[in-house]
């Protein structure tokens, strides 16, 4: 039986200036990097000359000594003036393989016209070379393709709110059920699959019955969840909506232009970001992406894909969250300030119109 052939997943341009080699090159050599994110085209690949590298070491030790935190290496000057966005390009590697490390995000790494790779293969086992006239490689291309994907629950364990992901996941999906289920619906009526696993799960927690239908101990829990979820949107929804000015460091809530930062509030607060999320904002959308978690062949990367924004934005450093949550807080309690006084002259105006109407 011939061997299966396994295609390249991305095949950017033509092959044919470099080729894969017989083996992988050794020693030191002159190396091209070419760096492109998912389905990016190449014209807006990241493009830099390394010059001499020891082609043995592992592409991990690489990506990190260009793009680590602690890297000092830059393009050159004239690989700027041919491409200016080249620093802005590196800037976003850098936080791509920051938040890898934090666990925020997952990352797959390809060879463009080849395998996958992974971070300890050498670099000379991915390049592909050009030869030169006598034959000898004269240079060697590393074309990468980075595909990045976002994993809040693995995050959340790795913050210690969890012991495994697995908790997280079962806690959710728990969480769903049991709100659909107090949602007067009939949707647990011939549930199966994970829905019936989930099911079954609560069934043996007491809270659903033979025929799926709620107990006393779920009233309860559903009421403790809808309570929680409460609290959480009226402390921290103002967090929905702002906006930040780096120069002025000035703090606008509720601009209608500004980005979503609860769960970097939630997390600096002591909450669970994830699971916090998932409580006061994504449980009140359940029969929305119901058939899309009933039908997922897998559960943690569906919840990954729902919760993928509570991780994706770069997190704010210490100081500008500290000015962020004081103005949040300070906000919230102008508006419960002009709730009050709103209250106490509506409660005036009646009281006048019964005075006049008895007079």
């Amino acid at each position: 039986m011939a061997d299966t052939v396994t295609r390249p997943k991305y095949q950017k341009g033509r092959g044919g200036e470099y080729a894969g080699g017989a083996g992988p090159l050794l020693g030191r050599g002159q190396v091209r990097l070419r760096i492109t994110l998912g389905d990016m085209p190449l014209d807006d690949a990241f493009e830099a000359e390394l010059g001499d590298v020891d082609l043995g070491q592992p592409l991990g030790s690489l990506l990190e000594a260009l793009f680590g935190d602690e890297s000092a290496w830059a393009p050159s000057d004239a690989e700027i003036a041919r491409n200016p966005d080249l620093p802005d390009m590196r800037a976003e590697l850098n936080a791509i393989l920051r938040s890898s490390r934090q666990f925020r995000s997952a990352l797959q790494l390809h060879v463009n016209h080849g395998q996958q790779a992974q971070p300890d293969d050498s670099i000379g086992s991915l390049r592909r070379a050009r030869p030169g006239a006598d034959g000898i490689p004269e240079a060697a291309l590393l074309d990468l393709v980075l595909e990045q994907r976002f994993t809040p629950l693995a995050y959340s364990a790795s913050r210690g709110f969890w012991q495994s992901k697995d908790d997280l996941l079962e806690r959710l999906e728990e969480q769903a059920l049991l709100t659909l289920a107090g949602s007067g619906d009939t949707a647990l009526q011939g549930v199966d699959g994970r829905l019936r696993e989930v099911a079954d799960r609560l069934r043996g927690k007491g809270l659903l019955d033979e025929s799926l239908s709620f107990t006393s101990n779920a009233a309860s829990a559903l009421q403790e969840l809808r309570a929680s979820s409460s609290s959480l949107r009226r402390r921290y929804d103002a967090f929905a909506d702002v906006t930040f000015d780096s120069e002025t460091e000035a703090v606008e809530i509720g601009s209608g232009r500004g980005v979503d930062m609860r769960p970097e509030v939630y997390e600096e607060e002591g909450l669970d970001p994830v699971a916090s999320a998932f409580e006061a904002i994504a449980l009140d959308d359940v029969h929305e992406w119901l058939d899309d978690w009933a039908e997922s062949e897998s559960p943690a990367d569906f919840f990954d894909r729902l919760l993928a924004w509570t991780v994706e934005p770069e997190p704010p450093d210490a100081e500008t969250l500290d000015l962020v949550i004081e103005a949040g807080f300070t906000y919230m309690e102008e508006m419960q300030e002009r709730a009050e006084a709103a209250a106490r002259a509506s409660t005036a105006v009646r009281r006048a119109r019964r005075l006049d109407a008895s007079g």
